[in-house]
């Protein structure tokens, strides 16, 4: 099995995004070698650009097509985009959704091609919880300890984090937001947010960080938040309970197929109050979840083996659901 990552124009992204597939397209078709029986290409747009080319030069292999979420929600919004990405479908023979939710929006948006679509859930290594222990980042001043991990953007929720905190008081919480800088904007604007609702002391926001340091985290928070208006699936919060941290998170498409009551807390998205009211429960019971119940679940739903497993039936031609 090979995997290519190829480099391709992107730059300026905003004016130059409808053509994307097209820069992507012409990278990735070199790579492409004869006799090859399955190609796997994730993401709708730009990458799912490849199959219509690939199912004309190697018309006995079979093509799947992961989608992701973003990929989809955020780019089904042009029509241009939009009518590429139908196109690309048409030509695979089998989608892979990463949630039930996100798998109903496509079905609902190409219903003609709703018969070729199952959901393969992302899968979580279950050697995540041996990774070499590091230094604390947490001050252990005797704080419940919060973390939350998603790119600075909007659609991650992080504001609605903040007003939540800034409803409750935030004093007896750490709270840690992990990820990269997507939107520089929005960064800058979370930033001004904490500063007014007086949480600059409770929360702290880190950039760019390792996953051994992610991981890190995880083993020493108390409980994990995931606040997304829309996520296709949610892979930090599967790592958090494979730790066997109980987590809080919202209806926002993919959560719904991890989170119950088992494990944590599902509120409605972009809802400080009701966000803020999980906070509160979740701060009197965390100590109460058994662990052994978070992590078996995960590793018995998401474990890597068992997405493999999956996908391999797929791959050899076992079309059945699993």
């Amino acid at each position: 099995m090979r995997c290519f990552r190829p480099q391709y124009l992107t730059f300026p992204a905003k004016y130059l995004y409808a053509s994307t597939g097209r820069y992507f397209r012409k990278a990735v078709e070199p790579c492409i070698k004869r006799g090859t029986d399955v190609f796997h290409v994730h993401y709708a747009y730009p990458g799912g650009c490849v199959i219509p080319g690939i199912k004309k030069d190697h018309p006995k292999a079979k093509v799947f097509l992961s989608v992701h979420g973003n990929d989809w929600y955020l780019n089904k919004k042009d029509p241009r985009i939009r009518k590429m990405i139908y196109r690309n479908m048409q030509f695979a023979d089998r989608i892979f959704t990463v949630g039930r939710e996100l798998e109903k929006d496509i079905s609902r948006t190409f219903p003609e091609i709703a018969s070729r679509i199952r959901v393969l859930f992302n899968g979580v290594h279950e050697n995540i919880i041996h990774t070499e222990p590091l230094q604390s980042t947490f001050s252990g001043t005797g704080r419940t300890k919060v973390l939350t991990v998603g790119a600075f953007a909007e659609g991650k929720g992080i504001h609605i984090l903040l007003k939540a905190l800034g409803l409750i008081g935030a004093k007896e919480f750490e709270v840690v937001v992990i990820g990269s800088v997507t939107d520089p904007e929005y960064f800058q604007y979370v930033k001004e947010l904490r500063h007014a609702l007086n949480l600059d002391g409770n929360v702290k926001f880190l950039t760019d960080r390792s996953r051994k340091e992610v991981y890190q985290h995880m083993r020493e928070c108390d409980f994990f938040i995931l606040p997304s208006l829309k996520e296709g699936f949610g892979i930090a919060l599967v790592e958090a309970l494979m730790f066997n941290k109980p987590v809080i998170s919202t209806l926002s498409g993919g959560p719904a197929d991890i989170v119950n009551d088992r494990n944590g807390l599902l509120v409605e998205p972009g809802d400080p109050e009701k966000l803020a009211g999980a906070i509160a429960i979740m701060n009197r019971n965390y100590h109460q979840y058994p662990e052994h119940v978070l992590s078996e679940e995960i590793r018995e739903r998401f474990g890597m083996k068992k997405v493999m497993k999956t996908l391999l039936h797929y791959y050899t031609g076992d079309d059945h659901e699993h």
